[in-house]
């Protein structure tokens, strides 16, 4: 899913558009695998912001590059971008470690209403 959408966000160069693209797919891939959506969406919303941030032809690259009157090109600014780099290093580890499922865990998806456990309680489809 991260590279699927990491994939589009650089042929793209628009994470909103990635996201809407790519979206469809993931989200089915989501219910083949038992995959909680609720992960897929946010593995999909980070690997989209990362990508967004680090391709030299993205708007907030070009930006900082216009503000500095070109004194620095994108890849004098690629290195430098920890958030990106720190963002796609922590959801690397939350995939592997969901140490921060507490909700999810506690409200656990239910396939067959699509929905999770406390809002498809509130509807009375189940106990």
């Amino acid at each position: 899913m991260a590279a699927m959408i990491s994939a589009a966000d650089a042929g793209f160069a628009n994470n909103t558009v990635a996201l809407i693209v790519t979206c469809p797919v993931i989200k089915d891939l989501a219910y083949e695998y038992k995959i909680d959506p609720r992960r897929a969406a946010s593995i999909s919303d980070i690997w989209a912001c990362v990508i967004q941030g680090v391709i030299p032809y993205g708007a907030q690259i070009l930006l900082a590059v216009g503000l500095a009157g070109g004194a620095v090109s994108a890849m004098d600014i690629i290195p430098l971008l920890w958030y990106q780099w720190m963002l796609g290093a922590f959801s690397i580890i939350y995939v592997f470690f969901p140490f921060a499922d507490f909700y999810i865990k506690r409200n656990p998806w239910v396939w067959e209403h699509k929905m999770d456990t406390h809002n498809a309680k509130k509807a009375g489809l189940i106990a």
